[in-house]
């Protein structure tokens, strides 16, 4: 076999064929893990799978490194090693020596967390880890990931729409780069994700009717991006989601009075976008708003009698908008709302 461009490890059981006498030349002039000669004497660089390197998780995390220009991350501690000279897995991989990596009890990778504070939990308080490219499609066939950080990065281009295959995902953070294209539809596919936060990038075109059949979902931001288009009436059965953040768009058309329907809802942020027509009054049923701001739009019409209801207000903010009319005596109710004035 010898002078090819085989690689990669031996299977325990060639070590049947070890007794053969003409077998000096299987290794040379091929790239092996290790010389057939050290496998056969020791058994060196046998294809024993190794509990901390799934091959899977491995060549994702590979692409990852590639694509986003690994080695000037900021912090590339163990990739370095593990990850950047191979071009497959070898016998001492260990994936849990990679910055912003973590395993769970059977070695698979269940997060990565780039934004350089290795908590794997949101936070604004980060510089990022200096990735410079794209997000690589291969990151879908990380099966058993719950949180994928990306902020505050440099990245580019379109979100893979094989993300959607991850189905164990919580948390995508994504936020504060420069990524363009669509929201993928296959994101609708996330059926255990929580959080799914896209905000300050450059994404255009509308947002995926799909969402709305995302169960657990209790965050979603799509803050200061260029979508277009109305919003999904769709969003109304996130009967889960505490916070909705769609404002500094170019959204057209209506509020959905669907809104309505998300009872757990207690920041609602739609302002900053181009939504016409009047206020439904059925988001007075949403008792448990904290902060409602719906300023800096299209809108018409006089304040919702229903907003006497929104007893939690701490916010409310209608300004820049077509408003006009007589407030209702039962908005007095709202008079006690420390930031009210606009």
């Amino acid at each position: 076999l010898y002078n090819n461009d085989l690689t990669g490890c031996y299977a325990d059981d060639l070590a049947s064929l070890c007794g053969i006498a003409d077998n000096a030349d299987i290794s040379s002039g091929n790239n092996f893990d290790a010389s057939w000669e050290d496998f056969c004497s020791n058994g060196v660089i046998s294809c024993v799978p190794q509990s901390n390197c799934h091959s899977d998780d491995w060549y994702a995390l590979k692409a990852l490194y590639t694509n986003t220009n690994g080695n000037n991350w900021t912090d590339n501690t163990g990739w370095n090693m593990h990850i950047a000279p191979h071009s497959n897995p070898q016998a001492n991989c260990n994936l849990s020596d990679l910055f912003g990596v973590t395993l769970d009890s059977n070695g698979r990778v269940t997060c990565i967390d780039m934004d350089l504070t290795q908590d794997c939990l949101f936070t604004t308080n980060t510089s990022g880890n200096n990735l410079v490219g794209t997000i690589p499609a291969e990151l879908g066939n990380l099966s058993n990931l719950t949180v994928l950080s990306l902020m505050k990065n440099q990245l580019s281009g379109s979100i893979p729409l094989e993300l959607g295959n991850l189905n164990n995902l919580e948390h995508l953070y994504l936020n504060f780069n420069a990524l363009s294209g669509s929201i993928p539809s296959e994101l609708g596919n996330l059926n255990n994700i929580i959080s799914l936060v896209l905000a300050n990038n450059k994404l255009i075109g509308n947002i995926p009717s799909e969402i709305g059949s995302l169960a657990s979902l209790e965050a979603l931001s799509l803050v200061n991006n260029e979508l277009e288009g109305s919003i999904p009436p769709e969003l109304g059965n996130l009967n889960e989601l505490i916070f909705l953040f769609l404002n500094d768009n170019k959204l057209t058309g209506n509020i959905p009075p669907q809104l309505s329907n998300i009872a757990n809802l207690q920041k609602l942020y739609l302002n900053s976008n181009q939504l016409k027509g009047q206020i439904p009054i059925q988001l007075g049923n949403l008792i448990n708003l904290t902060d409602l701001r719906l300023h800096s739009n299209q809108l018409i019409g006089s304040v919702p009698t229903s907003f006497s209801n929104l007893t939690n207000l701490n916010i409310l903010l209608l300004y820049n908008n077509d408003l006009t009319g007589c407030y209702a005596d039962d908005l007095a109710s709202l008079c006690g709302i420390a930031d009210n004035a606009d």
